[in-house]
C-alpha cells in the first residue's frame, strides 16, 4: 500500500492518530496511539499523556464507533489541551452526563499539531 503525505492549507500540521477502545470503568484499551499513556481519571475522563511536546495545539476530530447504533445515540467528546504534552479528553451521553466507553464503544481521535503557530 502507498502512502502520500497529507496536503493541507496549514503548513507543518501533523496528526495524531489516537483509538481507545471501551472497558467500562476501568482505563480504556489503547488501540492506536504509540507512545501515549492512556489513564481514565474520572467518569467518562481520559488523560493522553505523549512522551514529549508533539507541537502547537491546533484541534482534534472525532468518531464513535460502536456494535449497535443506540450505544452512539447522543455522545459528546469534548477534547481539551491541559499542557503541552497532556490532553483530557472527556465524554457524555444522551443526558449530558458524564459516561465511560463501554466494551462495545471505541473512540477515535485525530489531534492536530503544527510545528509553529496555527493561523
Amino acid at each position: 500500500m502507498d502512502f502520500y503525505p497529507k496536503r493541507s492549507a496549514e503548513p507543518d500540521l501533523k496528526n495524531v492518530e489516537v483509538r481507545l477502545q471501551g472497558t467500562g470503568a476501568s482505563a480504556p484499551t489503547k488501540e492506536r496511539g504509540q507512545g501515549i499513556t492512556v489513564a481514565r481519571t474520572g467518569t467518562g475522563v481520559y488523560t493522553l499523556t505523549f512522551p514529549e511536546s508533539p507541537g502547537v495545539w491546533a484541534g482534534a476530530t472525532h468518531g464513535h464507533e460502536a456494535t449497535t447504533a443506540s450505544g452512539l445515540a447522543g455522545f459528546t467528546v469534548v477534547v481539551t489541551p491541559t499542557s503541552s504534552t497532556v490532553i483530557t479528553v472527556s465524554l457524555f451521553n444522551g443526558s449530558n452526563a458524564a459516561a465511560d466507553l463501554a466494551a462495545a464503544q471505541w473512540l477515535n481521535l485525530t489531534l492536530k499539531f503544527a510545528a509553529g503557530r496555527p493561523s
